[in-house]
């Protein structure tokens, strides 16, 4: 069988032993993934043509959360959440 790539995110509750990683819907597509100070998942996918940030408390939906014209490429978010760095192409 060949191997199939989705780029969905899972989560797995490591507080569980032997539970199974669950999906997380709206989360296709996405890479470059990390938690937040705030408990939320913040993460990179594709709006458009372009790969933007966005931010999913565990249990909500998926909100974006930058617009910078151009492809964002990675991000870090600051320890105490209240700010983001981010490294873009440039803009169109």
């Amino acid at each position: 069988a060949k191997d199939r790539r989705d780029d969905l995110l899972h989560i797995l509750d490591l507080s569980r032993p032997g539970a199974a990683p669950q999906p997380l819907p709206g989360t296709d597509g996405a890479r470059e993934a990390t938690f937040g100070p705030d408990g939320a998942l913040y993460f990179l996918k594709k709006v458009g043509e372009r790969s933007q940030l966005h931010r999913m408390p565990l249990g909500g939906a998926a909100t974006v959360i930058s617009d910078f014209g151009a492809e964002v490429r990675g991000f870090e978010i600051s320890p105490d959440g209240r700010h983001v760095v981010a490294w873009a192409d440039t803009r169109d």
